[in-house]
């Protein structure tokens, strides 16, 4: 298939993941809670103040220093810039893939590998409706391009990209808290420190107890999901040494996987269990296990005679189809068109505060309302259905909060409704 064409695939891939947004409205991402936190990080920043104080990881500061400054200077609202830095790091996360893959194994190989990765298995799709963008850039980006300079300055000597891998392996350490994937790795070289050994005897306790409190049926998905990934590792590995014995020149490859095979086991092994939110180690393992499948295909293709150009219009087809009901037809913000109706009428009325029940997330809503959050005072917001996670009873991750904090207040002056969606949205104002 010639260059061009790929390009061609390319392009339009990049404009279906980019559309959702013109499409639909968007003012807010995704329907994860984790977005309005990062918000709320990144408005700590102060240009006169360069030392990070607040932050969870590196990243949000990396982040926020640029769009703060796109809002002080070019006067781009942060929801907005950082809205369109989630869609354009999508879209980083499927030419990152790409790239290296095509370079390993040529262009239809990576163009495969990336289909099949970002669209096919969806993996990277539901991290990013679930607001899990910096999780996203350092697996699916900062961790792609760190195996692939690590093989590569290994493999031909070359001290510059091994220079450029220690920087990259920086990055994903501080980036992230997925960094601390490296620290296992590296764990064995520094076993012999009391201070590493007492911190890995600690983690593994902390496991135990975690792991004890996992569900059944929690734990039966993580044993299909972690045969499925043993599978294909073992599956690569076989191919891996296979082709090792036939050609020394794809040492590339076999170092590659067995990189990516070790990251595996750490991420469904010995991080899963002592991981207080195990289901995200378990989505970094299947992002892996599906890279290594897009480079298993390109392998047998390269075996076996068949028309690419056809192998590459199904597999992207197909994927398109898959994807497009729940990316591009459905609305996945949390701020669904009926919300931004009673936004709208919220800014209009003369009350400082607000405040609403259990279903809403007072975190994306302050987002866009000019008032302050107070419980108990001001607009009282009343929704029919959760807005995520935080604001679903039935998930572990439910705020819980104060019955009082969340009651309709007793001196009513009007009530307004919206209705859209299946949703039902009350705006009540209260008598001074």
């Amino acid at each position: 298939m010639k260059g061009k064409y790929v390009w061609i695939i390319l392009l339009v891939l990049s404009v279906i993941l980019l559309l959702p947004p013109i499409v639909h409205g968007y003012i807010y991402p995704n329907g994860g809670d984790d977005t309005s936190h990062h918000l709320i990080v990144m408005e700590q920043v102060k240009l006169a103040d360069p030392i990070p104080h607040l932050y969870l990881y590196a990243g949000q500061w990396m982040v926020g220093y640029p769009l703060i400054i796109m809002r002080d200077y070019l006067h781009i609202s942060l929801p907005l810039s950082f809205m369109w830095f989630n869609y354009l790091a999508l879209v980083g996360a499927l030419f990152s893939i790409y790239f290296v893959c095509s370079k390993m194994f040529g262009k239809v190989a990576g163009l495969l590998t990336a289909v099949v990765a970002v669209f096919s298995a969806q993996i990277i799709l539901e991290q990013f409706l679930a607001g899990l963008i910096f999780n996203l850039i350092n697996m699916s980006i900062v961790f792609i391009w760190l195996t692939y300079f690590t093989v590569t300055g290994i493999v031909r000597r070359n001290w510059r990209r091994g220079i450029v891998a220690v920087l990259l392996a920086a990055l994903f350490v501080n980036f992230h808290a997925t960094g601390n994937y490296i620290a296992v790795l590296g764990a064995p070289f520094v076993i012999g420190s009391p201070g590493t050994f007492y911190s890995i005897t600690e983690k593994i306790k902390q496991g135990l107890t975690i792991f004890n409190h996992v569900s059944s049926a929690d734990m039966m998905n993580y044993i299909q999901v972690a045969t499925g990934i043993f599978a294909v590792a073992g599956i690569g590995f076989y191919f891996a040494i296979k082709e090792w014995r036939k050609n020394k020149e794809v040492s590339l490859f076999v170092i590659l996987l067995s990189i990516l095979c070790a990251g595996l086991v750490i991420i469904s092994c010995p991080i899963l269990t002592i991981s207080p939110v195990p289901v995200r180690q378990l989505q970094d393992a299947i992002n892996l296990a599906v890279v290594i499948g897009g480079f298993l295909l390109s392998l047998w293709l390269r075996k076996v005679e068949f028309n690419n150009g056809i192998v590459v219009a199904v597999v992207v087809i197909l994927s398109v189809v898959l994807v497009l009901p729940n990316w591009l037809f459905r609305d996945n913000s949390a701020i669904k068109p009926v919300d931004r109706q009673a936004i709208n009428y919220i800014n209009t009325l003369s009350e400082t505060g607000f405040y609403g029940n259990e279903y809403l997330s007072s975190n994306i809503y302050g987002r866009y309302i000019n008032k302050l959050y107070e419980p108990g005072s001001g607009v009282y917001i009343w929704r029919s259905i959760p807005m995520t996670m935080m604001t679903n009873p039935t998930t572990d991750l439910f705020w819980n909060p104060d019955p009082s904090n969340v009651q309709l207040p007793v001196n009513i002056k009007s009530i307004r409704y919206f209705e859209g969606g299946g949703i039902t949205i009350y705006v009540a104002e209260a008598n001074p």
